[in-house]
């Protein structure tokens, strides 16, 4: 596969509970050219292991980690 120069984009929903995040974003996946991985607080939460409180207490580790792995 070969390596391209291309910067990644992230899109941020933020709202309420029920306010349509995850339509959206399963619209963005649908519709947008190229992969789109929807990486929800909850799914990111899921993702972590419970060994490691503070990942799995912390929002702003939550949010900024995937963020400073770009």
């Amino acid at each position: 596969m070969p390596h391209e120069d291309k910067l990644g984009q992230i899109v941020i929903l933020n709202g309420n509970p029920r306010a349509g995040k995850s339509s959206i974003a399963t619209a963005i996946q649908n519709t947008f050219e190229g992969v789109w991985m929807n990486e929800g607080g909850s799914q990111f939460k899921k993702m972590t292991p419970e060994r490691v409180p503070i990942l799995r207490n912390s929002t702003t580790t939550m949010y900024c980690t995937p963020f400073q792995s770009i």
